[in-house]
């Protein structure tokens, strides 16, 4: 989720780098966030909000249409409580901020 802009888009964790961070997502995912896509010149300082909902999944090592991957996390962040949930969890929602000059 785009705390900026409010937009949603789902995805599966396929993995964890090395230094056990997140953050790296397919062009694709860049584009439905609302947020540079380059592989060169993308990404960047853009308040995202990950919601990770464990062992969610079938555990198979296929690729799932994107519909599947849409239709199944908005079922799941509907049974969590949609946004009201990320409401509740963070009280000054929209989570961003304000840089001083």
């Amino acid at each position: 989720m785009n705390t900026i802009n409010n937009k949603i888009s789902y995805a599966i964790v396929g993995d964890i780098e090395p230094d056990n961070s997140i953050g790296i997502g397919s062009m694709v995912l860049a584009e439905k966030l609302g947020i540079p896509s380059s592989p060169k010149m993308g990404g960047g300082e853009y308040r995202i909000l990950y919601i990770i909902f464990v062992q969610s999944g079938d555990n198979a090592w296929t690729s799932k249409p994107p519909q599947q991957i849409t239709e199944q996390g908005e079922k799941i962040f509907e049974q969590w409580g949609e946004m009201k949930q990320v409401q509740t969890l963070f009280h000054k929602f929209p989570l961003s901020y304000k840089t001083t000059d």
